[in-house]
């Protein structure tokens, strides 16, 4: 198992990106690999001699400009997301279920309603990749078209069924937390100060239509750097 997680730690939501691999194949996915991190993702591709199957989106990202368009240029890596997502570029819409293989390593993809239309998670192993709709302590931002109780109803009964043991690495890092288990989240969700709210506030908070745009449309800007 290659595994490498890298957080922005420039960037106002400390986003986290992902890179796992199957040591024997070389065969690799990325998921959420937004612009701040992309060249260090190529890079370690490349340094390891692993051949890019997959960039997987977890939602259409409105915080952050993502670069999986770029990384499929550069790759030849399969774009995956959720129809729900409207990401122009996805060669794959996945649906709850799917399995994605990486060698002898599967990934499974889990559609999680509720934080946006098309919002997901992905199983690998004993990790859970839960993007923005579970994060240490919380949940992300809502976006357009989310619901906060069907979120809370997915958290609930399909991420929480999950062993405590589950380690659970998010789409953003607040205050450095990189990452958590199943029993300490669905432990703190019993307590009456767990956040049943984006930790940012209101619904749609910081909500960048620019970002939203150029993720949807799958733009493609080779330097990381602030929207203009």
């Amino acid at each position: 198992m290659i595994f490498r997680q890298w957080l922005d730690s420039d960037n106002e939501g400390e986003r986290c990106g992902y890179l796992l691999a199957d040591p024997v194949t070389r065969a690799a996915a990325v998921i959420d690999a937004h612009e701040a991190i992309a060249e260090r993702c190529l890079d370690e591709i490349e340094r390891l001699g692993l051949e890019l199957h997959y960039a997987f989106e977890t939602r259409l990202h409105i915080a952050h400009r993502s670069a999986a368009a770029w990384i499929r240029r550069e790759t030849g890596a399969l774009v995956v997301a959720h129809e729900a997502t409207g990401i122009a570029c996805a060669d794959h819409h996945a649906e709850e279920g799917d399995g994605f293989h990486l060698g002898e390593e599967t990934l499974t993809f889990l559609h999680l309603s509720g934080l946006c239309p098309g919002a997901s998670a992905l199983l690998w192993g004993d990790r859970l990749f839960t993007g923005d709709s579970l994060w240490p302590g919380g949940t992300g931002p809502m976006g357009p078209g989310g619901d906060l109780r069907t979120l809370r109803s997915n958290i609930e009964d399909r991420l929480f069924r999950f062993a405590d043991e589950t380690l659970v690495f998010p789409g953003a890092c607040p205050d450095g937390r990189r990452v958590t288990t199943i029993g300490e989240e669905r432990a703190g969700a019993g307590e009456a100060d767990w956040p049943w709210k984006s930790r940012r506030g209101t619904d749609n908070q910081g909500l960048r239509p620019d970002i939203a745009a150029f993720n949807r449309e799958c733009s493609q800007r080779p330097h990381a750097g602030p929207p203009a």
